[in-house]
């Protein structure tokens, strides 16, 4: 054979065996999907922008990283560049509390005060102290901050750097007068009748401490064994405390659960909660005038009546109008069917009810506790589930309440808008496995979409709230940042990205009962009649995993397409009682867990049987917590309702 001829047959081969090596769609393995973020990358997190709009910072891991790091990139697009500690320490704060014009931040960093100018970008340290600092706040006087340490309220002034302290919160008890006898006090008498001494050292004594009483602005308040405070807030007119007494329960124990997998390698305790029916910890809301100018006492602290008798009701935070003159708290039974609004007399410690919803089952659903005052002060914003689905709604003082959205859909995290005249909120309008992001005008029902790629959009807007960050992603991709539409992140490995990850169908199911389950059905392209089919059962009972975008569930997500490279379809739904749905679909298992949502299952079983083609004989069901509840209910209940041609109604 000729060179030429040999060399021609040499390079087609090779040609033939890298077409062939190229057509070889790329395998899974269990371990590379037990790897997780790993494998198949760090979702970027804790987004913040710069002061001045032109970087976005965020938390990120990328493939060859050995862990997560902060990350910065300009806002115009760029390759994100990883910070050292220390440009870290600097970089914006992703928490802290804004002032009305949100002008400045204060935020907390190794457990001391910082003021930031959101103009200008300078930080200014307020405390430097051994003591930890938490929970700042502004008030209405521009001189004026107050924070939390050491279990007690301060007020700090930026002009002077002088701290005063509001409360004296105490653990023990008060120190009392001892208790005399009647012989004890006839001599203690006597002797300061009959010498002059002793006469005059307890007409001094008592001097002293009438003095010391006068002069004391502040009343101990005394912590018993089992009490503790949190949640202490000063009033925007800096007239009022408010704070929460805990008192955990004598006879509530926590499980303790073994930890095998130790440093250590010897078993370790967890000490977990108490047990469902255990007493609960009791709450009170306390509220107390601050200590007035030239030395005027503060009032003891007056304990907060929630209105609702003696049916067991507990306080969620107070939240204060900007303009200082009201506030109002969630009021919840302790049995989670109903939630009030109230409005708290700061002066008689008496409640008002302006709104009251109520659920037979319990009340829930996204934005439960979502409470927050307009920026004028003339109304506060809430989410309800008047309707069946989580709502945006505001009430004025006097009771008032308008609707502002409405639909078979749910609001999700609403906020005031940046420019202070409209609302953001995320919602499914669009599709129930969507997420998309919207401004609206306050006062206005005319919503603006500002997302369009479809899937889970995260919005992070900039400080003008003309530019987006958004951290996106698709039923087969994962979560990647992107800055005003442009891609940012590449966070999967390599090997990830090789494999031809599928696109779940959504598709619904008839249960029995007329009602269509949602679902996501993934089957091999070339699915035999008669071949196998496995049911996947998501957990959290309230969650939701039929939509657009990347699944919670990623292992299993990613088993799922194990299972359809060797010839397996998989059915995953979301049954009654995930979320996503409305009230009725929330809380469809009320007082029977294992019925409907196991229904749904089984006529999920029918339907792979009827509609993909699947074996009767051939089923397989698995879930993990709920998940495994109903995986067991299945096996135990219902073993034969899994082979539907028999569709056994239980």
């Amino acid at each position: 054979m000729k060179p030429n001829i040999r060399l021609l047959i040499i390079g087609l081969s090779v040609f033939l065996i890298a077409a062939q090596t190229r057509s070889q769609p790329a395998r899974l393995s269990i371990d590379q999907i037990m790897e997780g973020a790993d494998f198949s990358g760090t979702t970027p997190s804790d987004l913040r922008w710069s002061v001045d709009g032109k970087s976005v910072y965020f938390r990120w891991k990328k493939a060859t990283d050995k862990k997560d790091a902060m990350y910065v990139v300009p806002a115009d697009g760029g390759i994100p560049r990883r910070l050292s500690d220390d440009e870290e320490r600097m970089a914006p704060p992703s928490g802290g509390v804004e002032n009305n014009d949100r002008t400045r931040k204060l935020f907390v960093q190794d457990g001391d005060l910082i003021l930031l100018n959101l103009r200008t970008g300078e930080r200014r340290s307020l405390t430097s102290t051994i003591a930890a600092e938490s929970a700042p706040g502004f008030t209405l006087n521009p001189d004026h901050v107050y924070f939390t340490r050491d279990n007690n309220l301060f007020v700090l002034s930026l002009s002077t750097g002088s701290i005063d302290q509001l409360t004296d919160i105490r653990r023990g008890t008060a120190p009392r007068e001892p208790r005399l006898t009647d012989s004890q006090k006839f001599i203690e008498q006597e002797q300061k009748d009959l010498i002059a001494a002793v006469r005059e050292r307890a007409e001094d004594r008592k001097e002293t401490e009438d003095r010391r009483k006068k002069l004391e602005r502040i009343k101990p308040l005394y912590l018993a064994q089992r009490e503790s405070v949190r949640g202490l807030q000063l009033s925007p007119d800096e007239k009022y405390v408010t704070f929460f007494i805990d008192e955990d329960q004598e006879q509530t124990r926590n499980s303790i659960v073994p930890d095998y997998v130790t440093v250590s390698s010897y078993v370790e305790d967890i000490n977990s909660r108490n047990f469902v029916g255990d007493l609960q910890r009791k709450s009170k809301l306390g509220i107390q005038n601050v200590p007035g100018p030239e030395g005027a006492e503060a009032t003891a602290p007056r304990w907060i009546d929630h209105g609702q008798g003696q049916r067991i009701s507990q306080f969620r935070a107070p939240v204060w109008s900007p303009d200082g003159k009201s506030v109002a708290a969630y009021v919840f039974s302790d049995d989670r069917k109903d939630r009030w609004l109230t409005l708290i007399d700061p002066v008689s410690a008496k409640v008002k009810v302006i709104d009251h919803l109520h659920d037979d089952a319990w009340v829930g659903g996204p934005g439960l506790q979502t409470l927050d005052w307009l920026p004028d002060s003339s109304a506060l914003y809430f989410v309800s589930e008047k309707t069946g689905f989580a709502h945006l709604y505001t009430i004025t003082p006097s009771g008032q309440v308008t609707q502002w959205t409405d639909g078979r859909w749910e609001v999700f995290e609403p906020v005031i808008a940046l420019d202070r005249k409209s609302f953001f909120f995320t919602s499914s309008e669009v599709h129930f496995g969507e997420r998309h992001f919207y401004k609206m005008a306050i006062g206005s029902r005319e919503r603006v979409k500002l997302t369009t790629m479809t899937g889970n959009n995260q919005i992070t807007p900039s400080p003008d709230g003309t530019r987006f960050a958004n951290v996106h992603s698709y039923s087969n991709k994962p979560y990647e940042l992107y800055i005003d539409g442009k891609k940012i992140t590449d966070s999967p490995s390599d090997e990830f990205k090789k494999y031809s990850w599928r696109d779940p169908e959504l598709v619904m199911i008839p249960a029995r009962d007329g009602v269509q389950v949602p679902a996501r059905l993934y089957r091999p392209a070339n699915f035999q009649r008669g071949g196998p089919a496995v049911i996947f059962v998501h957990g959290a009972g309230y969650a939701q995993n039929v939509h657009k975008y990347w699944s919670s569930y990623s292992r299993e997500y990613m088993f799922h397409n194990l299972l359809v490279d060797n010839g397996y379809a998989v059915l995953d739904i979301d049954y009654r009682a995930s979320s996503g749905y409305g009230r009725d679909w929330r809380t469809a298992i009320y007082r029977h867990m294992g019925g409907v949502d196991l229904n749904d299952h089984l006529d999920g079983a029918k339907y792979l049987v009827d509609k993909v083609g699947a074996d009767p004989k051939r089923l397989g069901i698995y879930g993990g917590s709920y998940g495994g509840f109903i995986t067991l209910m299945a096996m135990f209940t219902a073993p034969m309702c899994l082979r539907p041609a028999l569709l056994c109604v239980r």
